[in-house]
């Protein structure tokens, strides 16, 4: 299954922000899916664009965690003027374009309402290409114009903005809703509650299992300090805008002050508000309340264990009647961190789970903490309610595998069996396991075994003696751990898969991939559209190839490396990931793979040592030894390979 994801603001590893659909597209993609995400380039958390700083660039494409980004350079902004309009239309107009030309069809486009524009242009989309498509309300945007802006419901933007939601609601197949009452909303716009699925937001919790104890050093310091003050620590994480309701966290803040000494405040994260706080901050002559930049989300688990409880505010306004899915509060449960809540609304997820209290005022805020900070079991026990509530019901895992059945019944996608679209063409002896999904055309030859769950495209040849889907198997003496079950592979349309050629479990093939013969691909391998593999290459665990790549034969890709869109391999090329050559226990936290960039070569015989970094256009002459990076269209050859020129302007992709 190949989806598509329009979000603007999707955020990817290492940026500050919301990474729901990084999340859940990477929960994906360990299910065996092909997922692709548009996002922008500008983080409007941390007003920084991530992606384009140095680059005429409008477009690029990116593999994080087996997840394809095509990242769409946007308008920079600070607030909310032309520029950030400028921003919405920027990404609107240029990832329409972009996916409008990508050769191939999603079966499913989800598109995201953090704007208007992308869920039509995800519709748009839908329909050019015959796909199924899905509208993620992330916010009820209309709604939240009157509740929270004091906008009028006769405001031609909010009649608008109530029409538009109407069409995509009625257009959609189905609609992913984050909050758990607003299906009554949807039903109240006249629309068939059935179409509704609730997706509330969740969090990663292997993130939260396992993590470096790390801050930036600043930040590190302000801890520190906190804590040999002996403060009891009070934080907020998340946006600072007009939404979240600040003011009443600063007004518990004087009112904590007022009693006990030892409570202090910290707020971490950015937003069109903060400088206002700063300011009221300042007004109120606050010293126990520290503001904080934003981080990013790999940070959060170990920021959150310097605390002592989680804040959250809302103010009183209508919006919210239809609940909340905060990501700071599934944060908050995941780090066991006991949560108060201000606000005159009840509130399902920590009643539910018992993982803190609701206080109506700044004044019981203040109450609440003091009580907190001198009940120790107490906290223990809302930490450990609020873990056990987020594993069951906000997991990524769990809630990746609800949309899967989902997206299944839209697909009409049988249980039990293999399920094809019409008769297909196969030679003798040939084995097919159980829930095997295969398209139209299929053509497969004697002697092959397609194991359990694989699903296979339209158009598909697979030669004699071939084997689709094996699991991986380790030497009785082997010091590799055992892996968690692999999820089945996954075949796009019109692959050729030659004679011999062993794909393994959860392995993920793009549309028009040519595999020669006796090739080999690893388990948790991605191959791009296009890409050719040649005779007897072998492609390791954990790799990533993008793209039009072409890999010539006897190459061989070693585990963890990354080749972007449209690389050249060479015969007997050797890449390695291991500079320990197989010795001490230590080479297992320093193992790192080759990256390639876009249209990076290397010549027949070179060897690449490991976490050598081909920057884009970088060619690798033939018979060379590279033990350092290769710089932007720079060529280098020799033992050690050194760059001896820039690759000629007529060998450019730009300039073909």
């Amino acid at each position: 299954m190949n989806i598509w994801f329009f979000n603007h603001h999707a955020s990817g590893p290492g940026a500050s922000g919301g990474t729901r659909t990084y999340d859940l597209a990477k929960e994906l993609v360990k299910q065996g899916y092909q997922v692709t995400i548009f996002a922008s380039s500008f983080v409007h958390q941390s007003d920084v664009d991530t992606r384009f700083q140095d680059s005429n660039e409008l477009v690029k494409e990116e593999y994080l965690d087996g997840v394809r980004f095509i990242w769409v350079k946007t308008k920079v902004y600070t607030k909310n003027d032309w520029r950030r309009i400028k921003n919405m239309l920027d990404y609107t107009v240029r990832a329409y374009r972009y996916a409008k030309k990508l050769q191939e069809n999603p079966d499913i486009i989800i598109g995201s309402l953090m704007h208007p524009f992308a869920p039509v242009i995800a519709y748009k989309l839908a329909k050019k290409k015959k796909a199924i498509f899905l509208f993620e309300e992330r916010d009820l945007w209309p709604q939240t114009l009157i509740d929270v802006g004091n906008v009028s419901k006769y405001n031609p933007v909010v009649i608008g903005l109530s029409l538009l939601e109407k069409f995509l609601y009625k257009k959609a197949n189905k609609i992913i809703l984050l909050f758990d009452k607003a299906v009554h909303y949807v039903e109240s716009r006249g629309i068939d509650t059935a179409k509704v699925l609730y997706l509330p937001n969740g969090v990663d919790l292997s993130r939260f299992d396992s993590y470096e104890k790390k801050l930036p050093s600043e930040m590190e310091q302000i801890f520190q300090q906190l804590q040999l003050e002996n403060k009891f620590i009070a934080i907020y994480t998340g946006s600072h805008g007009i939404t979240d309701y600040l003011d009443s966290l600063l007004l518990s803040a004087q009112a904590a002050n007022e009693k006990r000494k030892d409570i202090h405040f910290v707020f971490v994260g950015n937003g069109p508000e903060k400088e206002r706080l700063l300011q009221m901050k300042q007004n109120l002559g606050l010293t126990n309340v520290t503001f904080l930049p934003s981080v990013p989300k790999e940070f959060i688990p170990y920021l959150l264990e310097q605390a002592d409880v989680g804040l959250v505010s809302l103010n009183d306004a209508e919006l919210y009647k239809w609940g909340i899915s905060f990501n700071k509060i599934y944060d908050y449960m995941a780090a066991s961190l006991p949560i108060l809540l201000l606000s005159q609304r009840e509130e399902s997820h920590i009643q539910n789970s018992g993982c803190g209290m609701i206080v109506n005022n700044p004044e019981e805020m203040a109450d609440s903490l003091i009580a907190l900070s001198q009940d120790e079991d107490k906290r223990l026990e809302f930490g450990r309610k609020g873990r056990k509530y987020v594993e069951a019901y906000h997991s990524w895992e769990n809630l990746s595998k609800k949309l899967v059945s989902v997206l299944n019944e839209e697909l009409q996608i049988e249980e039990g069996g293999f399920h094809m679209s019409i008769p297909f063409e196969r030679g003798e002896n040939v084995i097919i396991q159980d829930d095997v999904q295969l398209g139209e055309g299929v053509t497969i030859g004697n002697n092959v075994i397609i194991y359990e769950g694989t699903i296979i495209g339209d158009n598909v040849v697979i030669q004699d003696n071939a084997v689709i889907g094996k699991r991986p198997t380790k030497a009785k003496y082997s010091i590799l751990k055992d892996k968690e079950k692999l999820s089945p592979t996954t075949i796009g349309n019109g692959v050729v898969i030659g004679t011999s050629a062993i794909v393994y479990a959860n392995a993920t093939i793009k549309d028009s991939v040519y595999i020669a013969d006796l090739a080999t691909i690893r388990e948790r391998v991605f191959v791009g559209n296009g890409t050719i593999v040649g005779r007897g290459v072998s492609i390791e665990n954990d790799c990533t190839v993008g793209d039009r790549c072409k890999l010539e034969t006897n190459c061989y890709i070693t585990a963890h490396s990354i080749l972007y869109n449209e690389v050249f391999i060479a015969p007997c090329v050797v890449t390695s990931n291991d500079a320990f050559m197989g010795r001490t226990e230590d080479r297992f936290h320093h193992i790192k793979g080759v990256t390639v960039m876009n249209g990076g070569r290397i010549g027949a015989n070179a060897i690449i040592l490991p976490g050598i970094v081909i920057e884009e256009e970088g060619v690798v002459a033939a018979g060379s030894v590279v033990t350092k990076d290769v710089g932007k269209c720079d060529l280098v050859m020799g033992i050690p390979a050194k760059k001896v020129k820039d690759v000629p302007d007529n060998q450019l992709r730009t300039n073909k």
